[in-house]
């Protein structure tokens, strides 16, 4: 019956969106909102079918959100409305082609996969969110008042990092959750969420005099409600980087012309972060001196089975296929220890070593050049700055999401939770949206509606 309703709201949803879209810029927006908020619902943004819940992969069904909803009614908007600047000069999103490819070099290895199916849940996974960025760069650099959809992003992503604090704020003091994991499966997913979304909020609220002052307090809310989220989750790499992120966020910030308001709020989260560092040392401190020597013998146990299977497959075991391998093939388990107590293994901690594992060397390598290729497009416009010009708001949000991305990826040496679907959604989600920023500079047109 539940398969059933889901089926039935999804259906009814795309041609409802795509009439509200096209004729109100407020409802765009607000789909817009929507569509970025969604991945932050985890779990509740969407139904499996075929589910197999006792899988230990990062996939367990052949899954279907309301962010494809979202995106394809704001696709069928554009042939509805006339917010489409048709005459504007087109673009494929950056890092398309590339994205495709490893889709391709996956799919093509699950022919020698022990479970096919369950790769395949990945292979659609992947081609689902790829619709979903194509559609998102396409609505940013497409708008005739890009501020429509930006705004509708900016609100999102804060709506985001509040329902996440949230979850994690209510388990942590509510339910007495030693490690909280919000509204996702497992707490290391939490940083990996909010560690890109954070630096670029907290430019944003602190760079645009336009925002008002109740949604300027909800950003930096957010900010705060993410940040404390991921003291909450004990991860230790995932709170360095946080620190690191938003110390960049508020460098980037002081480049900008800032008005009293975020003059004084620097001071205020200042002088709260001094507090609150002050306040959660001791467990901080405890949890890197005392963290059990185990979890790092499991690490490289899993390590050696992946390093074992990209050398021994050209094509790799298969997408979403690692666990299932490691646990039936004698030869990638004979060697573990701490965890041969377990009857199925789990994924092996570096995302990198993951896509080895599963796609060969030739699917890391492509992933990797994905990886650098959203990078350098989100980065570009705010690190090539002409002699004698300062940064611009829009060049400062998207160099912040830059860096955001580099947390992401440097917690991707320590943890798989990266093909989890809101963090992985999340990712193209920004870099679709922070990437279109420089394109729409490139033909002259102001993101934000800023002054130059």
């Amino acid at each position: 019956m539940k398969y059933f309703i889901f089926v039935l709201v999804f259906a009814g949803g795309i041609p409802a969106i795509a009439f509200a879209a096209s004729q109100s810029a407020k409802l765009r927006s607000a789909c817009y909102a929507l569509l970025i908020f969604i991945p932050a619902m985890g779990d509740m943004s969407g139904i499996n079918f075929f589910s197999v819940e006792t899988y230990r992969g990062p996939d367990r069904g052949l899954e279907l959100t309301f962010a494809e909803m979202v995106a394809l009614g704001l696709l069928l908007s554009r042939q509805l409305g006339t917010y489409i600047d048709r005459r504007r000069p087109k673009k494929a999103a950056p890092g398309l082609a590339i994205l495709l490819v490893y889709v391709a070099i996956g799919a093509a290895g699950l022919s020698g996969a022990l479970q096919p199916f369950f790769g395949m849940f990945t292979v659609i996974k992947f081609l689902r969110i790829t619709m979903v960025y194509a559609i998102i760069w396409a609505s940013a650099t497409g708008e005739k008042d890009p501020s429509v959809f930006y705004t509708g992003v900016r609100r999102g992503l804060t709506a985001g990092l509040l329902f996440v604090g949230f979850f994690s704020l209510k388990q942590k003091f509510l339910e007495g959750y030693y490690r909280v994991k919000g509204p996702f499966d497992h707490s290391n997913t939490i940083p990996l969420f909010v560690n890109p979304a954070a630096p670029t909020i907290l430019v944003w609220a602190l760079g645009d005099k336009r925002i008002g002052n109740v949604e300027f307090l909800l950003m930096m809310g957010a900010v705060g409600a993410g940040l404390i989220s991921v003291v909450a989750t004990q991860s230790r790499l995932g709170m360095m980087l946080a620190v690191m992120a938003c110390a960049v966020a508020f460098f980037l910030a002081t480049r900008l012309t800032l008005s009293t308001r975020a003059k004084a709020t620097i001071l205020v989260f200042a002088v709260l972060a001094a507090i609150g560092g002050v306040m959660v040392a001791k467990t901080i401190i405890d949890r890197f001196l005392n963290a059990p020597e185990s979890s790092e013998q499991a690490r490289e146990e899993f390590k050696i089975a992946a390093k074992m299977m990209a050398r021994d497959r050209p094509l790799g075991v298969g997408l979403n296929n690692f666990s299932e391998t490691m646990t039936l093939v004698d030869k990638y388990n004979a060697h573990v220890e701490v965890m041969a107590n377990e009857e199925s293994a789990g994924v092996v901690h570096n995302i990198y070593w993951l896509s080895a594992a599963e796609t060969g060397y030739g699917g890391m390598i492509v992933i990797i050049l994905l990886y650098l290729t959203l990078w350098w497009a989100v980065s570009k416009p705010g690190l090539l700055l002409k002699r004698g010009r300062k940064r611009n708001l829009p060049e400062a949000i998207a160099l912040a999401a830059g860096v955001g991305e580099i947390a992401l990826h440097i917690s991707g040496l320590f943890e798989w939770a990266f093909r989890i679907t809101p963090v992985l959604c999340q990712y193209l989600y920004i870099a679709a949206c922070m990437a279109a920023i420089g394109r729409l500079e490139e033909i002259g047109i102001n993101p934000l509606g800023d002054e130059k």
